[in-house]
């Protein structure tokens, strides 16, 4: 699975960035169903900001 962003420097690109960070490490962990849960997390805040 490929995911990612393209943004200019600033500290909310620094903050994305980190995040996808995390997500692509615990998604790497060998720990079944529960390795999903932080791209699920990400991906159902994506959806309620684009909501307002």
């Amino acid at each position: 699975m490929v995911f990612g962003f393209y943004g200019a420097l600033s500290p909310a690109t620094v903050m994305r960035q980190a995040a996808y960070g995390v997500r692509q490490m615990a998604e790497a962990l060998p720990l079944g169903r529960v390795s999903a849960l932080p791209g699920k997390a990400m991906r159902r805040i994506d959806l309620l900001r684009g909501l307002n």
